[in-house]
């Protein structure tokens, strides 16, 4: 009885979209009871975490359950987003089972195959195989966010607004759909209607860190309400420090304002929490501009142990190489002319060296949501 009433409390949380509620109670289900590794209990469990934004743990949870049942079709989809969102092409590409035909394929397994396709930049296709999607199953969320997804990399901004709309329509307490919406709008350079929905969004959603950040990021695109995105940002960071969307956006502000000491204390309290590949990156940025290079190299070093494919950490590795053999050179140069030595090749040399070095209406729409926010 106690496991049947626990079931239905969390479907129930689930379905109303108390994602916290129901991820506590699938987990007591899954730690406290026979029901234990049992797939549509990790599949409901998956889901809650992924639809709540915590997608480290999504990943985990349905990783879980396609290891139970390889053929798994329910939540194949949103493990294939996720696989692609961690650039994971090898087990992304595994989930597409050999052994059923074509034609047996679902619209989960088109979504999968379309994400694989998406993630290894062959968008044309891609696009295909998502609508393939949508014509099996044309209220499907996930096929509606992957197709305007794709289609707003193929730079086809007015059709990926209709499938950010339509998904927004059929499950409009979905992050995802006014996300894209906001991208595509900014895309089209059109702040107002991009600010419209991220407000929306903070209406629809809840002032949790994942809207009020989408909000802070449309303010951050205008001079004028840059300042009030700061103040939003903290404000999601004191509900979750650990929100890292959030965190990028605040260092990026501070950088921005000159405060490179509050953004390097923002960054090594983060790093220390939960060390990823480009909070390493931005703090060797800024420990570089502070002149603080072998703390900065140290970060590259580690951004690129946990990334070796990570492009700026590698270009600031290179700025600091290249930075150091300047003032090498100089150094020579230094004691070759108190030595009355003949330096005019390096002279020449050394300036085409320094030369290649040388060569960066919403107030409305903002302040009324202000008001909502310190309302709360």
């Amino acid at each position: 009885m106690y496991r049947l009433n626990s079931w239905i409390k969390a479907h129930f949380h689930l379905h109303n979209r108390e994602y916290g509620q129901a991820i506590s109670t699938f987990r007591q289900l899954d730690e406290r009871s026979s029901l234990r590794d049992n797939l549509n209990l990790l599949v409901a469990m998956g889901e809650s975490y992924y639809y709540s934004g915590d997608h480290k743990n999504a990943l985990i949870v349905l990783q879980r359950a396609r290891a139970l049942d390889p053929h798994m079709q329910r939540g194949l989809d949103i493990l294939a987003a996720l696989l692609a969102k961690e650039r994971k092409h090898k087990e992304l590409e595994k989930l597409i089972s050999p052994s059923i035909t074509v034609s047996e394929y679902g619209p989960e397994t088109w979504i999968t195959m379309a994400y694989f396709l998406y993630a290894t930049k062959k968008n044309s296709k891609a696009a295909y195989f998502a609508q393939k999607a949508c014509f099996l199953s044309p209220r499907n969320v996930e096929a509606l966010i992957l197709k305007g997804a794709i289609l707003l990399d193929l730079k086809k901004f007015q059709d990926a607004v209709v499938h950010f709309r339509e998904a927004m329509q059929v499950s409009p307490h979905r992050y995802e759909p006014h996300r894209g919406l906001v991208d595509c709008y900014i895309a089209m350079h059109r702040l107002r209607e991009a600010l419209n929905i991220a407000s929306n969004a903070c209406k629809q959603l809840g002032q949790n860190p994942r809207a009020l950040t989408l909000y802070a990021s449309v303010l951050m695109k205008d001079p004028l309400t840059v300042c009030k995105a700061k103040s939003i940002l903290e404000k999601a960071l004191a509900q979750d420090e650990m929100y890292l969307p959030a965190v990028y956006l605040l260092a990026e502000m501070y950088e921005q304002e000159m405060a490179l000491e509050s953004a390097v204390t923002l960054l090594e309290k983060q790093v220390e929490l939960q060390p990823t590949c480009k909070l390493h990156q931005m703090l060797g940025d800024l420990l570089a501009r502070v002149h603080e290079e072998d703390k900065a190299l140290d970060h590259y070093c580690t951004a690129l142990n946990l990334d070796p494919n990570n492009r700026r950490a590698l270009e600031g590795m290179h700025r600091i190489d290249h930075s150091s053999s300047k003032l090498d050179t100089s150094y020579f140069l230094t004691v070759g002319e108190e030595e009355g030595g003949d330096t005019t090749y390096e002279r020449i040399a050394d300036s085409e060296n320094e030369g290649e070095a040388d060569e960066s209406e919403t107030e409305a729409v903002w302040s009324d949501m202000d008001l909502e926010l310190n309302s709360q």
